[in-house]
């Protein structure tokens, strides 16, 4: 009698622990499947909406701050450039 105790205790642990594990690994499984789904979108967006400052020296004039916009532009890949002059960028 005592004995079907114990075994019948150890399958219940036996079938609760097999139960978890078997969870676990499937929404393990179902994290992953979701990352890699939306990991493209998320690529995507921050490719679209990087943004990159670059200053210039004091020293250089406008026609300087004109060409690397020109060069900057030329870039594949580049959206938008914009020029911020000396007294804009003051305010």
């Amino acid at each position: 009698m005592r004995e079907k105790g114990i075994i019948s205790r150890r399958l219940a642990h036996s079938y609760l622990s097999s139960v978890i594990s078997i969870g676990l690994v499937l929404f393990l499984v179902g994290g992953a499947a979701m990352v890699m789904s939306n990991a493209g979108y998320v690529s995507d967006y921050f490719k679209e909406n990087m943004k990159i400052s670059a200053e210039l020296s004091l020293a250089a004039d406008e026609a300087d701050a004109l060409a690397a916009a020109k060069e900057i532009e030329a870039i594949t890949g580049v959206k938008s450039v914009e020029y911020i002059s000396k007294e804009q960028g003051i305010r």
